[in-house]
C-alpha cells in the first residue's frame, strides 16, 4: 500500500444481513466511497459462513447441512501435495474464492466507476477457523499438526488472490485478518451443552430496563437486527478500551412484541425464562473457559495501539498515571 492518510474514515467488517449481493454493495459503496468493502452474506447462504467460505479447497472439507467438517476418509494426502505445489509456486489462482461462496465479492469486482482512497476485504484467521472446523472425530483442525500448518497456507493463498483482485479497483488494498476466537469457543461450547445457539448477528442496545413498543419493535426488525440488549454496548466499548478479549452469550427472554403468533411478554414470562437462561449460561462459561489459550493471538491485544493520537507530552500527569496500566506501554 501507499502512504495514504486514512483520518479517521469509516469503513465496514464486512458482514451485512442482506441476501441480495446488489443491493449489499449498493449500500457499501453509497455510504462508504472513501474505503468501501466487499459484503459477506452469511444469510444468502451456509457456504458464506466465515468459515465455509474460505474453505473451498482444503483438503478433506464437507459442506453439507449447514455444517462443515473435515473428512479423514477423503484422500488427503493428494488434495495436501496441490495445495503445498500452489504454496511454493505462489500459484495463487489454484485457490480463488468462488462466486458460490462470496456472491458480494464478485458482485463488489463487477463494480464500475468506483474511485476509492482504499479498498478492504477481509478473511478468517486461522486460529478462528481451525477452532471451528474439526474432523469426523470432533477435533478440531487447529489442534493436527498437518492440517494446522495447511490452512495457514491455504488462507494465506486466498488473502493473496483477494488482494490481486480487489487491487483492479484500487491499488491500495486492506486485508482485514478476522479472528474472534473468543466467540467460537463460546458458541463450541453452547452446542456441547445443548442450547440452541447461532452464531453472530447485530444487537441493538437501548436504554433499559424498558418493554419495547410495537412500532419500535418492528423499526429495529427493519433495520435488520436480530437481537435487542441493554447493557452489552458499555462492556463491549470498555472491553476493547483495556484490549480485553470480548465475546457476548445474548440469551434471549422473548420475542418482543412483534411476534403476533406469540403471546404477549409479561414480567413473570420473562423472569422465568431469565433463571433458566442463567443456568443455560453458567452451563456455557464452565465448558469455554477451560478452552481459552493462555496466549492470544488476536488484533485485541493492541487495540488501544493506533486510538492513542494526543502528544504524551500533552497529556496531563494525573490522567496517565490513572491509565497507565493501559496505556504505558505505548507511550515509553
Amino acid at each position: 500500500m501507499s502512504s495514504i492518510e486514512f483520518t479517521c474514515l469509516p469503513t465496514i467488517i464486512g458482514s451485512m444481513p442482506h441476501t441480495d449481493p446488489s443491493k449489499a454493495c449498493s449500500l457499501v459503496t453509497h455510504y462508504l466511497k472513501e474505503i468501501p468493502a466487499w459484503p459477506q452474506l452469511p444469510r444468502r447462504s451456509f457456504r458464506e459462513n466465515m468459515c465455509a467460505q474460505f474453505s473451498q479447497g482444503f483438503p478433506g472439507i464437507v459442506i453439507e447441512d449447514n455444517k462443515i467438517y473435515i473428512d479423514r476418509s477423503q484422500d488427503i494426502d493428494t488434495h495436501l501435495e496441490k495445495l503445498y505445489a500452489a504454496y511454493l509456486d505462489n500459484d495463487i489462482d489454484k485457490y480463488a474464492i468462488s462466486p458460490e461462496y462470496a456472491a458480494g465479492l464478485h458482485e463488489f469486482l463487477s463494480l464500475k466507476h468506483l474511485v476509492p482512497r482504499a479498498v478492504k476485504g477481509q478473511i478468517t484467521g486461522p486460529v478462528t477457523w481451525g477452532l471451528t472446523v474439526a474432523d469426523d472425530s470432533r477435533r478440531p483442525v487447529i489442534y493436527d499438526d498437518i492440517l494446522g500448518d495447511a490452512l495457514t497456507r491455504l488462507l494465506r493463498l486466498k488473502a493473496s488472490w483477494q488482494e490481486k483482485q480487489l487491487s483492479q479497483i484500487c491499488r491500495n488494498t486492506i486485508i482485514f485478518v478476522d479472528e474472534p476466537y473468543l466467540s467460537q469457543i463460546i458458541y463450541q461450547s453452547a452446542q456441547k451443552a445443548g442450547a440452541t445457539v447461532h452464531m453472530g448477528g447485530t444487537m441493538v442496545v437501548i436504554e433499559g430496563p424498558a418493554f419495547s413498543t410495537r412500532a419500535e419493535s418492528f423499526l429495529y426488525r427493519s433495520w435488520g437486527t436480530d437481537v435487542i440488549g441493554m447493557t452489552a454496548l458499555p462492556e463491549a466499548k470498555l472491553a476493547r478500551e483495556a484490549e480485553i478479549c470480548y465475546a457476548s452469550i445474548a440469551c434471549v427472554s422473548d420475542y418482543d412484541c412483534w411476534h403476533e403468533a406469540h403471546e404477549s411478554v409479561t414480567v413473570e414470562i420473562i423472569m422465568d425464562i431469565l433463571h433458566k437462561n442463567a443456568d443455560t449460561a453458567r452451563n456455557i462459561i464452565k465448558r469455554a473457559v477451560t478452552r481459552i489459550p493462555e496466549t492470544r493471538n488476536c488484533e485485541c491485544t493492541s487495540a488501544l495501539k493506533a486510538a492513542i493520537v494526543t502528544d504524551p507530552e500533552m497529556m496531563p500527569a494525573e490522567q496517565k498515571k490513572k491509565l497507565s496500566l493501559l496505556i504505558d506501554k505505548y507511550l515509553t
